[in-house]
């Protein structure tokens, strides 16, 4: 147990707050802890001269002074930022509230420690201001046993009897020297009654947390008009945030639900809390934070681990670990699968993240994650919704730092020849271009059917078997395994033959056809296994412009190369202003690169089968 010393009950008690009401009148107490101010709700309520039911608006000020403090004289402004209130019978009753001072702390006054511990055996102390008693009482006292609500019971001794204005102070353990409740109401039924009730320290230590979090949520949000230091802040806790976290939890993209994300995370071993580790991490020069916000990130820090500097040697080690995986990482893949449906204008929608596409394991789905943002539109795309789909899952990923992201895109036969890689990526900032996520990105198209159990079985072999005489190409020049199709686009039947040649691994297209003769001729490319194509949605052009030499030198490229120099195509035809950019092939460039092994678990076949479907 711990000795209760002077120099702790002096730290107490320059830790107790008044509450000042209208007129400066003192309403009730409260105390300082890590964050902000803790009182009782009901005090706040009086203070704010509001009624019973009625509850603060957001923003409301309360004046606080630390009378105990060399600035008693002083009043503190702060906001009202979280308020429970809740008194049911057989329930848990909720009385607090807590406030974040908009200015400096008084001199000589630091948070106080809460713990979550008292025994019914031992004596306390409690400091409030009753009526015309500003100055304080103090009274003593001794714990009595746990209530079914929640709250304690607890008993005077001797000194000042607890009433009306020692709400909201804390109570401070004597055997433990530290505050372990709050006051919150007095035995009113009977007459001189010594009994008073107390929130225990647990949702104490909670309000605490929630409190430190909101005061750390203004120390990176407060550049609100700074928008370069805003996109500094959101790159810095886009990279930290993962560090912190279990394996393939989603990053989310506000500061704020990034912070209360943390507060989830479990110690799972560690020795600090997420929420410290991830300021640790943005303490760290590495992430290019302004070194006046990385002290005010450890000044807020500090307080709060007692072994800090070690948490921030470990900071730098995860950092610097982070990096070395970052690096061995050779590519990462986002598959967005948008599922053919008979007769529908919806379709079912997945889509899956492998960090690493070296690690995924496609029937089991390890070394992937599911993204999230497809659930907004209920798992399901339509052909109007599907670039905000392309938008949201994108933006997701790219918050999770990416490794020369190559973007697959299963689409059913009827929108193969979407135009999606001109998708607009979506902004975060408004002085940020308009950005194609084609030209940011390798993007590629697949096709859906080939992922349906009966076609896989029918054509699936010859598929596999076509990619692996593929893959044995990608050092060497394409041109020779791209069969040209423009001759047959009228003939799927004849097209499938061209396409039969064991060396024909690839079909280029550059004159076009009517939208719904497409399924047909990549109808013709699944049924011969072909796993790559290249073609043009477009076929007008200037004059002096031959297409299919445009096509060829691309080709000419080493295979695994082919999608970087179709986005570099793309990236051309935007810099090709001020002539026209559909003038330029690289705007109707489309890529088929369909590899069997990156499938959404759920939709490979191999799984289907194995349940006899």
């Amino acid at each position: 147990m711990a000795k209760e010393s002077v120099t702790s009950v002096q730290s107490y008690k320059n830790a107790i707050a008044r509450i000042h009401g209208k007129s400066n009148k003192v309403i009730g107490a409260g105390f300082l802890v890590d964050g902000g101010v803790i009182t009782c709700a009901h005090v706040v309520r009086d203070a704010l001269g509001l009624g019973r039911g009625q509850t603060p608006e957001k923003g409301s000020t309360v004046v606080v002074s630390f009378p105990f403090s060399a600035s008693k004289k002083q009043r503190f402004s702060t906001e009202v930022k979280i308020f429970h209130y809740r008194k049911e019978e057989d329930e848990d009753r909720q009385d607090i509230a807590g406030l974040i001072l908009r200015s400096p702390l008084p001199e000589k006054v630091s948070p106080i420690r809460t713990i979550e511990a008292h025994g019914l055996d031992n004596t306390f102390r409690v400091i409030g201001f009753p009526k015309n008693r500003t100055a304080g009482r103090e009274d003593k006292g001794q714990f009595m046993t746990d209530l079914s609500d929640g709250l304690v019971q607890i008993r005077r001794q001797d000194g000042y009897s607890i009433q009306a204005g020692f709400s909201g102070s804390a109570i401070w353990d004597e055997t433990v020297a530290a505050v372990v409740g709050m006051t919150v109401a007095v035995e009113t039924e009977e007459e001189n009654s010594d009994i008073a009730f107390m929130v225990p320290a647990a949702p104490l230590v909670e309000l605490q947390r929630q409190l430190a979090c909101l005061e750390l949520e203004q120390l990176l949000t407060a550049a609100k008009e700074d928008e370069p230091l805003v996109e500094q802040i959101q790159l810095a806790t886009d990279r930290a945030y993962p560090i912190c976290c279990p394996k393939g939890w989603t990053v989310p993209k506000p500061v704020d639900a990034k912070l209360h994300a943390l507060q989830d995370v479990s110690l799972a071993g560690s020795d600090y809390e997420a929420i410290y580790r991830f300021v640790a991490l943005l303490i760290q020069p590495e992430l290019d934070l302004p070194q006046d916000l990385r002290k005010k990130l450890q000044v807020w820090l500090e307080p709060k681990v007692e072994t800090w500097q070690k948490l921030l040697n470990q900071a730098k080690e995860k950092l610097a670990q982070e990096q070395k995986d970052q690096a061995k990482i050779t590519e990462s893949v986002l598959l967005i699968a948008v599922m053919p449906i008979e007769g529908g204008e919806t379709y079912p929608l997945q889509a899956w993240f492998m960090p690493d596409v070296a690690e995924y394991k496609p029937v089991s789905g390890s070394g992937g994650q599911p993204v999230k943002a497809p659930k907004a539109f209920d798992e399901e795309v339509t052909v109007d919704t599907l670039a905000r789909v392309i938008q949201d899952c994108v933006a997701e990923v790219e918050q999770q730092s990416p490794r020369e992201l190559i973007i697959h895109l299963i689409l059913p036969l009827e929108l193969i020849h979407q135009s999606c890689d001109r998708t607009f990526l979506s902004k975060d900032f408004p002085f940020e271009p308009d950005i194609r996520v084609g030209v940011k990105h390798r993007f590629v198209v697949r096709i859906a059917e080939r992922l349906i159990p009966i076609l896989w079985r029918k054509y699936g072999s010859k598929w596999q078997q076509k990619w692996a005489e593929f893959q044995k190409l990608q050092g060497t020049k394409g041109c020779p395994t791209f069969v040209c199709g423009n001759e047959a686009l009228e003939d799927s039947a004849s097209l499938y033959a061209k396409l039969q040649h064991s060396k024909s691994l690839g079909l280029k297209l550059t004159k076009i056809c009517a939208d719904e003769n497409y399924p047909e001729i990549f109808g013709a490319v699944m049924a011969a296994g072909i796993p790559a194509g290249i073609w043009l949605r477009s076929d007008t052009f200037c004059e002096e412009l031959d297409a299919m030499d445009k096509v060829d030198q691309l080709l000419a490229c080493k295979m695994a190369r082919l999608p970087e120099m179709v986005k570099r195509a793309r990236a051309d035809a935007i810099a090709s202003a001020p002539k026209a950019e559909d003038a330029h092939i690289g705007h109707h460039l489309s890529l088929l690169w369909d590899d069997p092994h990156l499938v959404h678990p759920s939709a490979h076949p191999a799984n289907h089968m194995s349940l006899g479907r």
